[in-house]
């Protein structure tokens, strides 16, 4: 299908070839957080150091997505010099933010606002998180100086390559952790260097990756709007990153009150563990919808292919609950007593559609990246925040389980948010939303 200049819809394959990395990027990067706890478990505080870890990393994970839209931006205006110029520029400030932000939490006194009185932790937990905290300051800076090489990898398809700088991080990251472990070095200290060292590597090999596409765009002349636009689109997905964040405390907070609570929430996060990767698979969607979406047709395919990946995603924790596997991760290594088994075997059926709903989301978010338009973004994300808290509600004053909860608030609340983001913009232009699903044709 063609559109007046020209324009085709790219074939299944390519749109294939360019999502695939994306979501093993995705689904791999959260490899790494078991291998550091390995490292920070056998450290002379033990299982506490694993308590540690996760504490200091909600803190950091919340002051990332400060910056989380950033990605998204680049890929919408860095497309020739001057906007590279200025998004290097929004970057670097964004950068600063979030360190200057980093910084103060660090300061004792504050830390112990955040840590100990708002938080709870106490004695030994206490000093480990801000230990952990501490030695994470260095890494807002890590992640963002990767933005930029991402992006123009991103706008150039060149999806493998980054791929393949996020693989080395991997690998790097196992292999130290085996070295410390038998060296001895263990702890919070030297999980924070065995966490450090393959982040840089990565950094480096995704800069090395895009440096020629990088000088071509310097020398591609063009317009770009002002920086205070490109904040603005930044900003209304960092407010959804952090949005969905919060949503997660809700969604535990209603758990914990269900009857059970020390049954059904082990029950619940040992197969939330599972979708969770493949859930921000699926959220690559969005990235792919920005480099393929073509103005005047119905994108027929490329809506085709989120279906088929939101499905495929859904579909791939389902292997956990057969009988030996089940036994072997949920039981050997998540260590649920055999008798709940089969509760999170329920879970798990229950999450099917939580990464298709997330795909659908992350596809109408693409369009509204693509089209410039933070208000429908903004808007869909508070319709996602209180569709949760709404979902989770009715579901606990119904009597629903504490592990059924989570998997009935996630699926409304992206099914609500992406009606919402679809129905914002077809009211702009009907044409380019998608086409309708009795058009749904299986990808080659």
């Amino acid at each position: 299908m063609k559109t007046r200049n020209g324009d085709t819809e790219a074939a299944y394959g390519e749109i294939g070839r360019y999502y695939l990395p994306l979501a093993l990027q995705a689904v791999s990067q959260s490899f790494t957080y078991p291998l550091v706890a390995i490292v920070a478990t056998r450290g002379r505080e033990g299982s506490l150091n694993i308590a540690a870890l996760a504490q200091a990393h909600i803190i950091l994970f919340f002051l990332l997505s400060l910056g989380a839209g950033l990605v998204t931006a680049g890929m919408v205006y860095c497309v020739n010099g001057e906007g590279l110029r200025r998004f290097r520029m929004l970057n670097r400030r964004f950068t600063l933010m979030i360190v200057a932000v980093h910084g103060l939490v660090c300061i004792p006194l504050v830390s112990h606002i955040i840590f100990s009185s708002i938080m709870g932790l106490e004695g030994e937990l206490y000093r480990s998180t801000y230990l952990a905290f501490l030695l994470s300051l260095p890494f807002p800076m890590m992640f963002n100086f990767r933005n930029i090489a991402m992006v123009v990898l991103f706008n150039n398809k060149l999806t493998g390559k980054a791929f393949s700088a996020t693989l080395g991080r991997i690998v790097l990251t196992v292999l130290l952790s085996i070295v410390l472990t038998f060296s001895g070095l263990t702890g919070i200290f030297w999980a924070a260097v065995c966490q450090t060292i393959p982040i840089v590597l990565e950094v480096i090999l995704m800069n090395h990756f895009a440096k020629e596409s990088l000088g071509k765009l310097r020398l591609k002349e063009g317009d770009c709007p002002p920086i205070g636009e490109m904040a603005t689109l930044t900003f209304s997905f960092s407010a959804g990153k952090m949005m969905m964040a919060f949503s997660a405390y809700a969604v535990a907070g209603f758990a914990a009150r269900a009857p059970e609570p020390g049954i059904m929430l082990p029950v619940y996060y040992a197969a939330v563990g599972i979708m969770n990767p493949l859930a921000f698979a699926a959220s690559r969607m969005q990235a792919t919808v920005i480099s393929f979406a073509v103005r005047g047709v119905k994108n027929i395919r490329l809506f085709n292919f989120t279906v088929f990946s939101g499905l495929v995603c859904g579909a791939i924790p389902l292997v956990f609950t057969l009988p030996f596997l089940s036994d072997w991760y949920y039981g050997a290594l998540q260590k649920i007593p055999s008798g709940d088994l089969p509760l999170v075997k329920q879970s798990a059926m229950l999450l099917v559609l939580v990464p298709f709903a997330v795909a659908l989301r992350s596809y109408v978010e693409g369009w509204a990246a693509f089209r410039r338009n933070p208000v429908a973004v903004i808007a869909g994300q508070g319709v996602y925040l209180g569709a949760v808290v709404s979902a989770a509600f009715f579901a606990f004053n119904l009597g629903a389980q504490g592990n059924m909860i989570g998997p009935l608030a996630l699926f409304v609340g992206n099914i609500c948010a992406a009606g919402i983001l679809a129905l914002a913009l077809r009211m702009k232009e009907p044409e380019d939303i998608h086409a309708p699903p009795a058009q749904f044709i299986t990808p080659a």
